[in-house]
């Protein structure tokens, strides 16, 4: 029987960097697919999701949404939606930047008070988009088409400022500065051709 030992240096990728800039690009491409081959964990985003709809008035069922595997990046809600009073400060207090949020807060008061705050909508997924039905109370037959599409309009914004944000913390994950991040925090090595040690 025979014992044969095999010595090899390892590099942290910061020092990957300076060896060879060619083996260092390699480590990151390699780590950045193989975060999106094992599925990135998007369900601290999605909770915010479902924090803000319930701001908004919905009663959220599922998200569901697809981002960075297709063509077809979407996202869309499921739920039951009526009118919540003081959805728009709510939303300003707790995410007092996301102004796109606030706009969309706007749009449904604007339209639900044409509809005097009696319009309701079932938010459901279509294929790759979001689907709204607008209704409302057989007593309050008022409801007007224009306001029917305001809602709709703004749930449809809704579904993708979601959109955005997904693929948004998606490129994070899998960009260069979140990948050294993780590296040194974890402590990875590589050898002197990019692979994971």
């Amino acid at each position: 029987m025979r014992t044969h030992t095999l010595e090899q240096t390892l590099y942290t990728l910061p020092e990957l960097r300076e060896l060879d800039g060619s083996a260092y690009s390699r480590a990151i491409e390699k780590l950045a697919q193989s975060e999106l081959e094992c599925g990135i964990d998007l369900d601290f985003e999605v909770d915010t999701i479902k924090e803000v709809c319930a701001t908004l008035g919905v009663d959220v069922t599922n998200v569901y949404y697809s981002i960075g595997w297709s063509q077809s990046d979407y996202c869309a809600i499921v739920g039951r939606y009526s009118y919540r009073k003081g959805a728009l400060a709510e939303l300003k207090k707790e995410f007092p930047t996301w102004t796109e949020l606030h706009t969309v807060a706007r749009e449904l008061q604007d339209a639900q008070r044409k509809a005097f705050y009696q319009a309701y909508a079932v938010l459901e997924s279509g294929r790759s988009s979001q689907k709204v039905s607008v209704s409302h109370d057989d007593y309050n037959k008022d409801i007007t088409q224009e306001c029917e599409d305001d809602i709709t309009d703004a749930f449809r914004s809704l579904a993708s400022i979601f959109e955005h944000r997904l693929r948004a913390e998606l490129e994070y994950r899998t960009s260069e500065e979140c990948i050294l991040e993780n590296a040194n925090a974890n402590g990875w090595e590589f050898d002197e051709d990019g692979n994971l040690a």
